[in-house]
């Protein structure tokens, strides 16, 4: 899912809600079928991808999961518990992580609860495992490994709001703090590491996993505490670091002044500068190309690799894909770009309304509303 943002104090940063898609209502359901079994008939190459959703609206707190196609049916999907949304401070609003990811041909997401689970194209649903969340002041994230056999995950607890409600620059005393734990898919977790810190102490709000790579788990570390308004970002962090083991480790290898805004599990990740350059950077950190937006408007920002690492689309003056070779494609302004459904299709939300919708590189002109709402995971390689 993808959010916005802009750095303030180190502890701190401020984001809004980003353009993008929002959660509302789901993908129109396929017709009743036998349990286990996938509703709709599909050609093997056709590409599926997973969305969230509320039934309360709530960009928030969704609480359902979709894998749909090109048409807007839903080939599968599930209901869950919606998560708290904690109380940051009386100046800020959470920012919170992703809830869903995709590994292994499933959707995988966490409930209110902490539990794990993965749903699959033919409609079934797995316990993976449980990150325990047993308090509304408590923030979860996960990460899962592309086989599906691995999880790690990271509970943050925040101060609770005080009685009567603080005025703003309140600075509340009581610690952060996080447990970070592993688990085989299937088996419950275990704790690997523990820390403590306070409301200022530079690492907001702890380790947010965003993704997967040939080192481990990655995590946006530090992650940012709270929201006051920004532009559009994909993560609350701009280092990310591996997670091997469940322990801090290694950082992404980024040069200096390079902030990654999107990473594939291979390791290749893009990286800007806050200028008209994007550097696209294998995982050793070494250069494999880079785009120069010579109509950015002084800054291109929110960039997302396709899959096959050949292509970024991404937010200059207006979104545009860029490839390692050819030229730009500048996408109609009635669309808001939020990621690859495959190396061919740009998901993202159309007009006004801000459904959920595509752009496919065949016909770059024109934006398809599947008309329905929800926040965008990632495509589905099944």
């Amino acid at each position: 899912m993808r959010r916005c943002c802009l750095v303030v104090p180190l502890f701190v940063l401020a984001a809004c809600a980003a353009p993008g898609p929002t959660s509302a209502s789901r993908p129109s359901a396929p017709p009743a079928a036998s349990p286990g079994v996938t509703a709709t008939s599909r050609v093997p190459s056709e590409p599926l991808f997973v969305v969230l959703e509320s039934s309360s609206g709530s960009l928030l707190a969704p609480d359902t999961i979709a894998i749909a196609g090109l048409d807007g049916v839903a080939d599968a999907k599930a209901r869950f518990k919606a998560r708290s949304v904690p109380w940051v401070s009386p100046d800020l609003g959470p920012l919170l992580p992703q809830q869903a990811h995709v590994a292994a041909g499933r959707a995988y997401y966490v409930d209110g609860d902490g539990v794990v689970r993965s749903l699959g194209p033919d409609g079934s649903v797995r316990q993976e495992t449980r990150f325990p969340v047993t308090s509304g002041q408590q923030e979860v994230s996960f990460a899962v490994s592309p086989d599906g056999r691995s999880l790690v995950g990271s509970v943050v607890t925040l101060p609770s709001e005080p009685t009567p409600a603080p005025t703003p620059g309140y600075i509340p005393t009581t610690p952060i703090s996080m447990d970070v734990l592993t688990a085989t898919a299937g088996s419950a977790a275990s704790v690997a590491d523990h820390q403590t810190w306070s409301f200022q102490g530079g690492m907001g709000s702890g380790a947010q996993f965003v993704g997967w790579d040939g080192g481990g788990p990655v995590a946006t570390w530090p992650s940012g505490l709270g929201t006051q308004g920004g532009g559009p970002h994909q993560w609350n962090g701009v280092t990310l670091v591996h997670f091997a083991g469940g322990r801090p480790g290694a950082a992404v290898a980024a040069p200096a002044g390079c902030f990654p805004m999107d990473q594939l599990p291979t390791g290749v990740f893009a990286c800007g500068r806050g200028d008209p350059t994007i550097r696209v950077l294998g995982p050793d950190g070494g250069e494999v190309w880079r785009l120069t937006a010579s109509d950015a408007g002084g800054a291109v920002t929110y960039g997302f690799l396709s899959p096959d690492a050949q292509r970024v689309v991404a937010l200059g003056m207006r979104t545009t894909v860029y490839s390692r070779s050819g030229a730009p494609v500048v996408l109609p302004d009635s669309f808001f770009h939020s990621g690859w459904i495959d190396s061919q299709t740009i998901a993202g939300s159309v007009g006004t309304a801000s459904d959920f919708g595509y752009v496919a590189l065949g016909n770059p002109g024109h934006a398809v509303d599947l008309g329905f709402k929800g926040q965008f995971v990632g495509g589905l390689l099944t």
